[in-house]
C-alpha cells in the first residue's frame, strides 16, 4: 500500500509543471500547494508553491495557463484537461476568467454541467454524478483570444 501511495506521489507531481502544444494553442499545466506565509508584523499572505510531495488528504491546486501563439485570434478555444484518476476533484473550485466551465464523467467524450451529468449505478440503474466522479474539465473562452494573448483557468483536487 505504501509504495502504491508513493508511485502515485512520484507520477503525479514528480514533474509540476507539463507542457504541450495544440494548434496555435501552447499549454503548461502546473501543480502546486497554498501556503500561508506570515510577516515579521503578523501579516498572512497566501501563495502557491510547487508540489514535491503529498499525502492523501491533500489539496492540489492545478493551473493550466494557455497562450495563442499565431498571429492571428483563435475562434472557439476549449481548453480541456484531465483530472488525474488519484485525485477527486473539489466541487466548486473550477474557473477561469472569461469562460464557460464543463465537466465529463465518461472520460472526456462528453461533456456537461454538474446536474446533466449521470453515471451506471448497479444498485439504482443510473444516478446524479458527483464530483468525485468527474473526469475531465473543459474550460470554454466566451470570446475570440487574441494573438500573443494568454489566459489561465484553475481547478482544486484532493489526493485520494
Amino acid at each position: 500500500m505504501y509504495r502504491k501511495i508513493l508511485f502515485s506521489i512520484i507520477t503525479l507531481f514528480g514533474a509540476t509543471a507539463l507542457s504541450a502544444q495544440q494548434g496555435n494553442l501552447e499549454l503548461k499545466t502546473t501543480a502546486a500547494k497554498q501556503e500561508v506565509v506570515v510577516d515579521d508584523e503578523g501579516n498572512q499572505t497566501t501563495r502557491l508553491i510547487p508540489v514535491n510531495t503529498a499525502v492523501p488528504g491533500d489539496e492540489i491546486v492545478y493551473t493550466v495557463t494557455f497562450s495563442n501563439i499565431s498571429t492571428e485570434s483563435a475562434e472557439n478555444v476549449r481548453v480541456t484537461n484531465p483530472i488525474p484518476s488519484q485525485m477527486a476533484f473539489i466541487p466548486g473550485t473550477a474557473f477561469g476568467p472569461g469562460t464557460d466551465v464543463s465537466y465529463s464523467v465518461d472520460g472526456g467524450e462528453t461533456f456537461g454541467a454538474p446536474e446533466e451529468l449521470t453515471i451506471a449505478d448497479p444498485e439504482a440503474g443510473t444516478r446524479i454524478a458527483t464530483a468525485e466522479d468527474y473526469t475531465h474539465i473543459r474550460w470554454t473562452l466566451k470570446t475570440p483570444l487574441d494573438a500573443g494573448a494568454q489566459g489561465f483557468a484553475r481547478y482544486r483536487a484532493r489526493l485520494r
